[in-house]
């Protein structure tokens, strides 16, 4: 079993990610809606599929956050498949040749920005962080000694998510 506050920072990572991609997809539907027809998998379906996807993540962004582990935990484990999932989503997209479409990541439209197998990466990466929050935990009382650990940990996250989609849009090297 492994302290407290290495799931804690897991699952509030994950609730924040969860309802900052739900706000970016409901603050621009039509975009995102182009950005599903643009995989060329989904077919009529993409429509819905841009209506439905952002109270999902909502749900589960806001439920990642609740105290009680029978809100948690389903919510983590819903997180850590929507993230293979999407993962999966841009490897067969890549595979296919089709790269040059909008993530439809928290970057809508961002120039130049093609699919990556690092983006595929990175969604398992994050998936990972979704199960951790699923670790035993020695229960203990948290105090504002936690709360000072637990405050970098998570801005640390941010930041790290923000070098990473920075990297990510960064041009490839030539090898010629």
């Amino acid at each position: 079993m492994i302290d407290v506050l290495v799931p804690l920072a897991a699952r509030l990572s994950t609730g924040a990610l969860f309802l900052a991609a739900a706000a970016h997809k409901a603050s621009q539907p039509s975009r995102f809606r182009r950005t599903l027809v643009g995989y060329r998998v989904f077919g009529p379906a993409a429509g819905g599929l841009a209506i439905v996807t952002p109270c999902v993540e909502f749900a589960v962004g806001a439920a990642a956050l609740a105290p009680s582990r029978a809100l948690f935990a389903p919510a983590l484990a819903c997180a850590a498949l929507l993230l293979v999932a999407y993962a999966g989503l841009l490897w067969t997209s890549i595979r296919a040749g089709r790269r040059s479409i909008d993530c439809g990541c928290l970057s809508f439209g961002a120039r130049g920005r093609e699919l990556t197998p690092a983006m595929a990466v990175r969604n398992l990466a994050f998936a990972g962080v979704a199960l951790a929050g699923l670790l035993a935990t020695v229960e203990r009382p948290l105090g504002w000694l936690d709360a000072l650990q637990l405050a970098p940990a998570l801005v640390s996250a941010a930041l790290l998510y923000g070098a990473i989609e920075l990297a990510s849009a960064l041009p490839s090297r030539s090898t010629t």
